[in-house]
């Protein structure tokens, strides 16, 4: 820290001038638990079967679903 004296010699008002130094903590990523798909299931036939269903069945609702209700208590 510093200080100057000002132009004007009637006042007691001073310029400060400071130079500041931070050193950042570099940010750790955190590993987040990713929920992963098994898509090699998809490929046995009665679990693609119920995957289609329950897709075609969330599908209809949301085209019956009107814009005054609520999309996520339609899901």
């Amino acid at each position: 820290m510093r200080s100057f004296r000002g132009a004007d010699r009637d006042t007691n008002h001073s310029l400060v001038s400071t130079v500041v130094r931070e050193i950042l903590e570099e940010n750790h990523r955190h590993k987040f638990d990713v929920a992963r798909f098994n898509l090699k299931k998809l490929r046995e036939l009665e679990i693609m079967k119920r995957y289609q269903i329950k897709i075609s069945k969330k599908s209809v609702a949301l085209e019956k679903l009107n814009d005054s209700e609520d999309i996520n208590r339609a899901w």
